[in-house]
C-alpha cells in the first residue's frame, strides 16, 4: 500500500463528512505545488467516484483557483481514463468550452494510478444543475450544450484517438440498444424473485417505502410491459445508426448553468460546464438527447413536449434527423422500466452496494415512478 496523507496533519482544511485519505503521489504532484488548501469532500454520485472540490490561494497561469480531484470508480484502468481524456481534451481544443482543462504532473501525464486506482485533477466547472422542473427553453438550451459537444468531438476526431479513418464509427448498432436488451433478458429472469421476497430488515424506513410502491407498480404492469419493451428494442436489434463518441450518462445532474454575464436578460442562466465523463464511448447521439430529456418532469408539459424542445434546442448545432428522434423516443420510454426494475432488484436481492444515502436512492425511485404516469404518445 502506498503512504497516504491524513490532510489535517498538513495544514489543509478539509470541510467534509468523513476524512479521505489521499496518496502523497496525488499532493505532491498536484495540490501542494498548487496550494491547494480548503478541499471538500463532494456530495457522491452513483457511479462510485470520489470528487473534492479544491480551491487555491492564488490563481495557476491559466487563471484558474478552484479544482475538482477525482477518485475514479474501483476497476477503472489508466487506459480507460487516458481514453476519456483524449476525447474531452480534442473537443476542447475544438471550441467546446464548456468542458474542463486537466492538469498535468511533472511528468506531463494528465492521471495519478496509486494501488490501482486512478486520479485525475480537473479544472472546477461554475454553475449548478437544473431543477427537475426546468422549463422547455432551459432543456433546449442544454441540448444545444451537448450538441455542442458531439459538434466539437466529430472534428478531426479519428486521427487524435489514432485511427486510420472514422468510417466503422459512423453506422452501427447502438450498444445502449443491445445493453438493453441483454439487462431485459436478465431482469426477467431476477424481478420475480425480487417481487416475491421479504425486504431486507436492514433497509430504512423511506427506502422500504419506495421499494414498496415500486414493487406493486412492477407486479402489475411489468408483465405487459416487458414484452412491449422487447419488442421495441428488436426494432433496433439490428438496425445500423449513426455513431460517434457521446457523454452516455448526460443527467440532468452533469450539465451546469449558470448565470449570464453580459448580453442576456439579467437573471437568465445559460449552460456553463460539463462535468463527469466517466460513460464517454461510442455510441448514437440520441442515447445523450434520451437521458437529458429523462431528467426533467413537470405536470407543465409532456415527456413529449421536453424532447421536442431538446430536439429543437440540439438542432440549433447538429443535424438530427426523425431516426435518432425515434431511437430517442424508444430510449426514454424503454429506460424508465428498466430503470425501476433494477432499482428493485439491486436493493431487494442485494446484488449492487451504492455510497449514496437511502434518500438520494428514494428520490430516484420516486421520480421514475413518476414518470411512468405520464400519460403520452411514449408510453405506448
Amino acid at each position: 500500500m502506498s503512504e497516504s496523507h491524513d490532510l489535517k496533519t498538513l495544514g489543509v482544511v478539509l470541510s467534509a463528512s468523513r476524512l479521505e485519505l489521499i496518496p502523497e503521489q496525488v499532493f505532491n504532484n498536484w495540490l501542494r505545488p498548487l496550494s491547494l488548501s480548503d478541499i471538500t469532500v463532494q456530495p457522491g454520485g452513483f457511479s462510485g467516484a470520489v470528487v473534492y472540490h479544491c480551491r487555491a490561494t492564488q490563481s495557476d497561469p491559466f487563471g484558474a483557483n478552484e479544482w475538482a480531484l477525482k477518485r475514479w470508480p474501483n476497476g477503472t484502468t489508466g487506459e480507460r481514463v487516458e481514453q476519456v481524456h483524449t476525447v474531452v481534451n480534442l473537443a476542447r481544443e475544438n471550441g467546446c468550452r464548456l468542458l474542463p482543462r486537466f492538469a498535468s504532473t511533472s511528468g506531463r501525464r494528465e492521471l495519478i494510478v496509486v494501488d490501482s486506482t486512478c486520479w485525475d485533477l480537473s479544472q472546477w466547472m461554475p454553475g449548478a444543475p437544473l431543477s427537475r422542473q426546468a422549463t422547455l427553453e432551459e432543456i433546449a438550451d442544454g441540448a444545444a450544450a451537448i450538441a455542442s459537444f458531439h459538434a466539437a468531438v466529430r472534428v478531426n476526431w479519428a486521427s487524435a484517438i489514432n485511427r486510420a479513418s472514422a468510417t466503422e464509427f459512423d453506422r452501427g448498432v447502438s450498444k445502449a440498444i443491445e445493453d438493453r436488451i441483454e439487462r431485459l433478458a436478465k431482469l426477467n429472469s431476477e424481478l420475480p424473485t425480487a417481487l416475491e421476497v421479504p425486504l431486507p430488515a436492514s433497509i430504512p424506513d423511506e427506502l422500504a417505502t419506495a421499494i414498496r410502491i415500486a414493487s406493486d407498480l412492477l407486479r402489475n404492469r411489468w408483465p405487459e410491459a416487458a414484452p412491449q419493451i422487447a419488442n421495441e428494442l428488436n426494432v433496433w436489434s439490428d438496425r445500423r445508426v449513426y455513431t460517434q463518441y457521446i457523454l452516455r450518462d448526460i443527467h440532468r445532474e452533469h450539465l451546469l448553468f449558470d448565470v449570464a454575464s453580459q448580453g442576456l436578460a439579467l437573471g437568465t442562466r445559460t449552460p456553463s460546464g460539463l462535468i463527469d465523463f466517466d460513460a464517454i464511448r461510442v455510441d448514437s447521439p440520441a442515447v445523450d438527447l434520451a437521458r437529458w430529456t429523462a431528467s426533467f418532469f413537470s405536470p407543465l408539459n409532456s415527456i413529449s413536449d421536453r424532447l421536442a424542445a431538446a430536439a429543437s434546442g440540439y438542432r440549433r448545432i447538429c443535424d438530427l434527423n426523425n431516426e435518432q428522434i425515434q431511437l430517442a423516443e424508444t430510449f426514454v420510454h424503454v429506460s424508465r422500466w428498466i430503470n425501476l426494475a433494477n432499482w428493485v432488484v439491486w436493493i431487494v436481492l442485494g446484488s449492487r452496494l451504492f455510497v449514496n444515502s437511502a434518500n438520494e436512492i428514494s428520490l430516484r425511485i420516486s421520480d421514475l415512478i413518476e414518470q411512468l404516469g405520464e400519460r403520452d404518445h411514449c408510453e405506448r
